[in-house]
């Protein structure tokens, strides 16, 4: 859906409507979104921040970082 601003970054759906926004929320639902990013990207979950796991699965759900 168009915003009316005038220029396509503002068409962009904001992030609550995209995917995780918080440390909180991602660690609440971790094994969920691990589970994704060991599927679709092939991450060892393990050997990484929560912060980069976050950017990571904004990207691939079609997010800005």
């Amino acid at each position: 859906m168009r915003r009316g601003y005038g220029t396509r970054i503002h068409d962009r759906q904001p992030l609550p409507g995209r995917g995780t926004v918080t440390r909180e929320e991602y660690e609440s639902r971790s094994e969920r979104y691990d589970k994704q990013l060991r599927e679709k990207v092939g991450i060892d979950t393990e050997k990484i921040s929560t912060e980069e796991k976050m950017k990571i699965l904004r990207k691939i759900q079609g997010g800005a970082v």
